[in-house]
């Protein structure tokens, strides 16, 4: 009887963690503030914080904002 209570909390958790893993996957822009951005070191920290399939850039308006993404 308890196994059987046991398993859709694990189909839960199972279904979160892929759900977590698939959101890692999106292409979608991550945001990075600092107090002045330097372009080399913006792309740095993207590679550092996200993989080497990001790219980083400084923000178009010259503002003090590292954006991250993948490109698709």
């Amino acid at each position: 009887m308890k196994k059987i209570s046991v398993l859709p909390l694990l189909l839960i958790v199972l279904l979160f963690l892929s759900a977590n893993i698939a959101d890692a996957k999106v292409c979608n822009a991550k945001a990075y503030n600092r107090s002045g951005c330097n372009t080399l070191r913006c792309k740095a920290y993207c590679k550092q914080a996200y993989g080497k399939g990001a790219v980083g850039g400084c923000d178009e308006r010259g503002g003090p904002t590292c954006n991250c993404f993948y490109p698709c």
